[in-house]
């Protein structure tokens, strides 16, 4: 939607029967152009390897840039040159005095240099005289126009040019020099504003005091953001010479500058100092903490890249996913029609209520800002087809791979299972999505990249586009993470931890981490140290009573991919064992050849285990334990 230029050669013309197709590169990348025949652009005297600069509409068409010049002299053969850019002029004494010199400042930019800027003024409309601007600093250039007797008129602008000769002129200024005996401009004092500190989309209100021995006519409120150039607003006056004026509610992290300006009725100027203040950035929460404990966050802010757009696989309500640089990702929900703002690629910055849904972590009742857009989806965390299945990463963009054990089609998804032998994962393909699925078989293998979801406490996996779904074998295999403990079991405060866990791979491990949370807070991590063979060991120190802590183990191999444990917890305790009693300690379900249950005595006392079954299942007949 952006009015652009740009110039390049042409690589390619292609004439179609409703438009001809132009590409340029100026070696930075290609740039399609669409010459539509209803404009009635000549486009004959082109050819390949021409220089054309374009100047026109960006349009997007199947997702890709072009740009739609509608005009003959949009079109130009030949690099042209953007002349230089003149801003930020200011006139200092605001109210020139008789027998005093007028300085003259602004900025003047250029996309390659400046090679001279002018003020050129002229008294009581005669002849215009000029002098050259002298740079002061950075991008600052400033002159003097000369004294003026009193009741002189003096217009002005400024002429810039570039070393390419491209030239720009300014809009004219003008004021009137006045006799400091016989008028005296305004005074300005008391520039409040409220509030002091304000927040993002936050009204700013600037109260003045502003006297003068006749009448104020004009009084207004001058500000800027982020060093654009200056906008302006009138101020209302609210009694005993107080004035009021409104800077509109700015962004996170916006930077503003105001001041005000009153002119009497003679025509005496005043201005106030500059004032300024910045609105503090969005407290930011990782994704990723707020997963590893929902139930401590109620109001969140986050950002991310959109993984899973509103609308892909649920058309009648918001259902998404937002993925953030901590490598977890979390639903967005909202029961109102899909979020066109939730795009697959979008980065956006969500405010709202973090809630859980049948084991599903949400952000719901929640305010959005696009950041931007065509952004590249994080990378895939590449697991096992158990570590996929692993509900502990819920929301995260995740890779797997294996041989497709099932093939299930309902009349709104097709459900696929697919197994490397370290457990199945389902792949839910909803019909919404348009994927073809026709030429899955079973027992073919298949390589899928989507966000994990979870749907009535199970795991699945919900591809969005075609290019989600690969009939073929990831090349990588992510390292196998298995028999994690900790020892001891239940320690006390003045005990260290030890965790431990067998890492392999089939090609080579490059780095074994233990990450640990205290209490909920941000995950911290440790390297893990090869002890023996495939066994991995570090230590959690130890911690005050009643602290909770949930750890993993995060194992990289040397090709980049990635497995995660699921998360355990375990709490410091001083407290007496009590009567005696049995806990269950550590149980692990994947893989599924390596399934386990620990059992622990925290007692000092002998438990008889004759009368103590372990069981999944009890069937007709009462004793018989599966």
């Amino acid at each position: 939607g952006t009015y652009i230029r740009s110039s390049g050669e042409i690589t390619n013309i292609s004439v179609g029967t409703s438009g001809s197709d132009i590409t340029i590169n100026d070696g930075s990348g290609d740039l399609p152009i669409r010459i539509w025949n209803s404009t009635g652009i000549d486009i004959s005297g082109l050819s390949a390897g021409d220089t054309l600069t374009v100047t026109a509409v960006m349009d997007i068409f199947n997702s890709s840039a072009q740009l739609i010049p509608g005009y003959q002299d949009e079109l130009v053969e030949g690099t042209l040159n953007n002349p230089p850019v003149i801003s930020n002029i200011l006139q200092t004494p605001a109210t020139p005095t008789s027998g005093n010199p007028v300085n003259i400042s602004a900025d003047i930019t250029d996309d390659s240099a400046v090679a001279a800027a002018w003020l050129i003024y002229s008294v009581n409309n005669g002849a215009a005289d000029s002098t050259a601007m002298s740079n002061s600093g950075g991008t600052r250039y400033a002159a003097d126009i000369p004294a003026q007797p009193a009741g002189a008129a003096v217009s002005y602008f400024l002429k810039a040019i570039d070393d390419d000769g491209a030239q720009s002129v300014s809009e004219s200024f003008e004021y009137t020099v006045i006799d400091p005996q016989l008028n005296t401009p305004p005074t300005i004092s008391s520039v409040t504003q409220s509030p002091a500190q304000p927040e993002a989309g936050q009204q700013v209100q600037v109260v003045a005091t502003i006297s003068d021995d006749g009448a104020v006519p004009v009084r207004r409120l001058f500000y800027n953001v982020n060093g654009a150039a200056f906008d302006s607003t009138s101020m209302n006056f609210i009694g005993l010479d107080r004035y009021v004026g409104f800077i509109p509610g700015q962004n996170s992290e916006d930077s503003v500058s105001y001041f005000v300006k009153a002119v009497d009725d003679s025509g005496a100027v005043a201005i106030s100092d500059t004032f300024s203040y910045v609105i503090p950035g969005a407290d930011i929460t990782p994704i990723a903490q707020i997963q590893a404990n929902p139930s401590a966050f109620t109001t969140v802010t986050i950002e991310g890249i959109v993984t899973l757009a509103a609308g892909t696989t649920i058309t009648t309500r918001t259902d998404a996913y937002v993925q953030d640089e901590s490598g977890r990702g979390i639903n967005i929900f909202s029961a109102d029609p899909p979020d066109p703002l939730l795009a697959r690629g979008n980065r956006v910055r969500i405010t709202g209520t973090v809630e859980e849904f049948q084991g599903v972590t949400e952000i719901t009742n929640y305010t959005i800002q696009l950041i931007s857009t065509d952004n590249p989806l994080p990378a895939p965390l590449v697991l096992t087809t158990s570590g996929a299945g692993n509900t502990d990463l819920e929301g995260t963009y995740v890779q797997t791979s294996g041989l497709i054990t099932d093939i299930a089609t309902f009349t709104d998804a097709t459900n696929i299972v697919i197994d490397d032998g370290s457990g199945g994962v389902l792949v839910r393909v909803w019909g919404s999505t348009g994927i073809d699925v026709s030429g899955f078989t079973t027992g073919q293998p298949l390589t899928v990249t989507a966000v994990m979801d979870i749907f009535s406490g199970a795991a699945q996996l919900t591809p969005s586009v075609q290019s989600e779904l690969s009939s073929q074998i990831s090349g990588n295999r992510p390292p196998v993470i298995s028999k994690v403990s900790h020892t001891p079991a239940l320690p006390r405060t003045t005990e260290n931890v030890t965790v431990s866990a067998d890492v392999v791979d089939d090609s080579n491990v490059s780095s074994v981490k233990l990450l640990y949370s205290l209490n909920g807070a941000a995950f911290d991590s440790v390297s893990m140290s090869n002890i023996s063979g495939s066994t991995y060991q570090a230590e959690i120190s130890a911690q005050p009573e009643g602290t909770q802590v949930a750890y993993f183990i995060k194992a990289t191999d040397d090709s980049g991919a990635v497995s995660l444990s699921p998360t355990r917890t375990f709490i410091f305790t001083d407290a007496e064992p009590g009567e005696p009693h049995l806990l269950i300690t550590e149980i692990a379900v994947v893989p599924t050849d390596g399934e386990f249950v620990e059992i622990f005595n925290p007692t000092n006392q002998t438990i008889d285990l004759s009368d103590y079954y372990l069981t999944d299942a009890t069937f007709a007949g009462g004793n018989t334990y599966y």
